[in-house]
């Protein structure tokens, strides 16, 4: 995980308020995405890490990611950061982040060997290989979904994710598809 030294927060409190309130949207059920943005430098992320250490005294599971520029064309690479994001993070406790080990897949097999090929593990197996493009694509989104409903079905869920305009195009589909997939579940993208 990446490692922040934070200064004081100072004068955010409206901005905080009112991620609050999409944060109380969210535990009653229903996903919700909120865009930050502004020029570097004026406290976009000191803003996000004040908003998840709130959010984590709300009961909410908090993970964060920043997509690396340099890894803009490896598919998935967010998604995978995500995931390993997933496993590190405590419940309700401290964000994750992307040198954490891969989860358990449970018993689906199809979840297993998306996941094995998403994080670059260890060979997935023959019959993943025998798969056409479209069908491994269909199968990383499935597992995806059901890591993600599995941890929403716990407890809400607030997912940052830094720096998304230099995401890989199949990650930013795959985020795009939540809202549809997961429209009920508790979480909250930032």
């Amino acid at each position: 995980a990446r490692r922040q030294f934070l200064g004081p927060f100072v004068g955010r409190g409206r901005e905080l308020d009112a991620l609050a309130t999409w944060a109380e949207r969210v535990r009653r059920g229903s996903l919700h995405t909120v865009g930050i943005r502004g020029d570097a430098g004026v406290g976009k992320s000191r803003l996000l890490a004040e908003a998840c250490t709130r959010m984590r005294g709300l009961g909410f599971a908090t993970v964060s990611v920043a997509v690396r520029g340099y890894d803009s064309q490896a598919s998935y690479r967010l998604v995978a950061d995500i995931v390993r994001a997933l496993a590190a993070a405590p419940q309700g406790k401290a964000e994750g982040g992307p040198d954490a080990p891969a989860p358990d897949a449970g018993d689906e097999p199809a979840e297993a060997q998306a996941l094995t090929d998403l994080l670059g593990e260890r060979d997935p197996g023959e019959a993943w290989r025998l798969l056409t493009p479209l069908q491994r694509r269909e199968r990383i989104a499935n597992a995806f979904v059901s890591l993600m409903r599995e941890q929403t079905q716990r407890q809400p869920l607030v997912l940052v994710v830094e720096d998304e305009a230099f995401a890989d195009r199949g990650s930013l589909r795959l985020l795009e598809s939540l809202a549809t997939r997961l429209s009920s579940a508790p979480l909250l993208l930032l």
